[in-house]
């Protein structure tokens, strides 16, 4: 049984071309996929609230975390003494 696709006799291997064999540039920009067609006014304004609020909480927390640890409350280091243990019973 004889393989039907056609053997180059060429050693070179061919660099600018694509295996459609037309010239390809070094270049070529990539294919574009088939575009999506628009968000719709309320798919935008709910894309742009909800990133709105990813950016408010992440901001209020990362105050939170930088502030909370220099308050009052947070002076106080607990140390295994401190932590109550639970009674032991006997059976």
């Amino acid at each position: 049984m004889t393989d039907p696709t056609p053997v180059s006799t060429s050693t070179k291997p061919q660099a600018n071309e694509s295996s459609a064999g037309a010239p390809a540039a070094v270049l070529d920009p990539p294919e574009q996929p088939a575009s999506a067609p628009p968000p719709s006014g309320v798919e935008l304004w709910m894309h742009r609230i909800s990133v709105f609020l990813f950016v408010l909480i992440s901001a209020v927390a990362g105050v939170l975390l930088i502030i909370l640890p220099w308050t009052p409350g947070v002076d106080r280091q607990l140390s295994p003494a401190d932590i109550p243990q639970p009674a032991q019973h006997r059976f």
